[in-house]
Parts: structure tokens; sequence; C-alpha cells
């Protein structure tokens, strides 16, 4: 009796390890974003290149660039990732003072990620 009992035991510890060893391979990886401005400094009108790159992207997949006003981020340019997952954004700066991220929407392989902030 206490044989089957182990058996059993052995079989539902076994079941669930499986399922969520199941449920971690299905959650798909973050990406990893980096941005980096061509100036530290730049007045109002002028144009600021944005690069970096997204780790687990694909050739031809969007990133869109997005300015901080107020409490919400808003788009103000896209771009797409090439061969070696790099991309090329620029804009034109409007305030003096203003917080830039790049935003890389989520696909099949991964989930959306956010790049730091830069200002």
């Amino acid at each position: 009796m206490t044989n089957i009992i182990r058996a059993v035991i052995a079989a539902t510890a076994s079941a669930a390890m499986l399922a969520g060893m199941a449920e971690a391979a299905s959650a798909a990886p973050a990406h990893r974003v980096t941005i980096k401005a061509n100036r530290t400094v730049a007045g109002s009108g002028t144009t600021v290149k944005v690069t970096g790159s997204v780790r687990r992207g694909s050739k031809g997949n969007k990133v869109v660039l997005q300015r901080k006003q107020g409490s919400t981020w808003t788009t103000v340019a896209t771009g797409k990732l090439t061969k070696r997952k790099t991309y090329v954004v620029r804009t034109r700066v409007v305030l003096n003072t203003q917080s830039l991220r790049i935003r890389f929407n989520a696909t099949k392989r991964a989930k959306a990620k956010n790049s730091p902030v830069i200002s």
C-alpha cells in the first residue's frame, strides 16, 4: 500500500514539474534594447540621430522613437532593424529638454520592450 502511495506522489510531483517547465519554455523572453543619441545637448529645432540595437530582433522589425509629453509617450519617428539588429532614427528636437526612448513591440519570439530613457 505504501508503495502505491509513493508512486502516486512521485507521479503527481513529476507532472507538476513538467507543467511548470512547459510554461517557462513557452514564455517569450524579453528583448534587450539599447539607445544612444549623437548629441547630449540639443537646442530647439536641432536634428538628433538616435542609434542602438535590439537583441532577439529580426531584420525589418519596426522600432518606434517616442518622446515623453507630460505623463504619456508620443511617437515621433519610426525605423527598422538592419540585418545586424541595429537601427537609426532621426528626429527634430521640439523642446530644449525632452525625454526619448525606443519602443520595440512584441513579436512571436519575444515580449515588447522599451529602451532606457535618455534626456
